[in-house]
């Protein structure tokens, strides 16, 4: 969680300037940031009432939640009212996917989502699992052998899921392993054309689950009601 002290004194600063607050939360179901920052504005929002405040559960996290913040921002500037903006985060949410691998069964295994003998038996065989986030929780996929089947099988699942909203900003996201997000940019412009695409590297926190050479693709299904290219 961050630390909720310091959570409830920017909320408070906010607030106290006059200025109306979202909150983007990690899923609910992977962390408990989203029941904290509830509590917190419901705290200050007793203290200013007419304060418009709302926390959202994005159902996802890392690039996923940044590409909606990047929206809502993006739409605040444009003179957007603060409803569209909450209801296009909604839309978003529905829509999200997040795919990613992860280059060690080590990662998985410290983290209690594989046993030992799973792990050490992938690593042998050089298994490299695809996990998605739906509803909010993280589930296996697919299970490839080698990080060349891994980027190339994510590619597969983006080309087909990306259909009916191809002219998106993708997100590209790794843990300490820029040289792995470039490929997987390559490919999914080898496969797709000319994507737009932000690249960024994944946090400590989600980092210390997924290990070193993890890579992800965040993007959405369908296009939004509102959506500022």
């Amino acid at each position: 969680l961050p630390n909720l002290a310091e959570a409830y004194d920017v909320v408070y600063k906010e607030a106290a300037e006059g200025k109306d607050c979202i909150f983007l939360s990690i899923s609910d179901k992977l962390s408990g940031t989203y029941q904290g920052i509830t509590r917190i504005f419901k705290q200050v929002g007793s203290i200013f009432p007419d304060r418009k405040m709302t926390v959202i559960d994005t159902k996802g996290g890392s690039v996923a939640t940044g590409l909606m913040a990047w929206q809502s921002a993006r739409l605040a500037s444009a003179g957007r009212s603060y409803e569209e903006i909450v209801k296009n985060v909604h839309e978003l949410v529905e829509e999200v996917e997040l795919i990613f691998t992860i280059s060690d069964l080590n990662w998985l295994v410290k983290g209690g989502r594989l046993s030992k003998v799973e792990g050490f038996l992938g690593n042998i065989l050089h298994i490299k699992p695809i996990l998605q986030v739906r509803n909010g929780l993280i589930e296996p996929y697919l299970k490839v052998r080698s990080k060349k089947k891994a980027l190339r099988a994510i590619v597969d699942i983006v080309e087909e899921r990306i259909k009916l909203f191809p002219e998106q900003t993708i997100g590209i996201a790794h843990t300490d392993d820029p040289e792995t997000a470039n490929e997987m940019e390559y490919l999914l412009k080898e496969r797709l054309g000319e994507i737009k695409s932000l690249t960024s590297s994944i946090g400590s926190v989600i980092g210390s689950h997924l290990g070193i050479g993890g890579v992800g693709v965040f993007f959405f299904r369908r296009r939004p009601a509102l959506y500022l290219d």
